[in-house]
């Protein structure tokens, strides 16, 4: 980097432009933490940790192991970041780290939660509250059975809310790429959750012209 280049780059942690946008404003704090600022890095862990800890939490099912997901995709990010070359938004690459982190924490064996920490069930809706807990593990189980490529475009897709560009971005890959190993990975899912899918309704018969019933001339 040249004087000159050094000189143009604005203080990471001065005042951020107002002009700028949400994607500007990574932008500009990553490189900082690339060049290990800590000031930068500490509003980028403001400005993320919220949303990759809900993401978390939607992926492992679990507010203790999300949080220690998000903690250690930070760790990645920063030991990360200076090789981060700006191909992708800075949240779709920080979204991808913690998906990361969240699945191999799924494949993790459970630890065992000592009796005495249990909460004892409430008395009201504990039948649909065990169903609706139920299914949700299925369907983590089921995610985290996935071949890697299904699994990260699925979560990254259907559980993180990316745009198709945006999971193309993460995954180095076309759209019709992520749509077809997307499509792979639902069928997949399907066939695993088959359990849980809404019974059909009766069949009901529509009367065929000239057929109605009942009369006869």
């Amino acid at each position: 980097m040249t004087a000159g280049q050094e000189a143009a780059r604005p203080s990471p942690t001065a005042a951020v432009a107002p002009a700028r946008t949400e994607q500007e404003v990574d932008q500009w704090l990553a490189l900082a933490a690339a060049d290990r600022d800590e000031g930068a890095f500490e509003q980028l862990v403001r400005r993320h940790t919220p949303a990759l800890y809900a993401g978390a939490l939607r992926a492992t099912g679990s507010a203790e192991l999300a949080e220690e997901v998000v903690q250690d995709a930070w760790l990645s990010a920063w030991l990360h970041l200076p090789g981060f070359r700006g191909e992708s938004a800075v949240r779709t690459w920080l979204v991808r780290i913690t998906t990361s982190k969240a699945l191999n924490a799924l494949r993790r064996p459970q630890r065992k939660v000592p009796l005495d920490k249990v909460a004892e069930p409430s008395t009201i809706g504990t039948e649909q509250e065990a169903e609706r807990r139920e299914r949700a593990q299925a369907v983590r189980r089921a995610v985290a059975g996935l071949p890697a490529r299904q699994r990260e475009a699925v979560v990254l897709r259907d559980l993180e809310g990316l745009t198709y560009e945006e999971v193309a971005a993460a995954l180095g890959c076309s759209i019709a790429s992520v749509k077809s190993t997307l499509y792979r990975g639902r069928r997949a899912l399907a066939d695993s959750l088959v359990q849980y899918r809404p019974p059909r309704g009766p069949t009901i018969r529509r009367p065929q012209p000239g057929k109605a019933g009942g009369t006869h001339a």
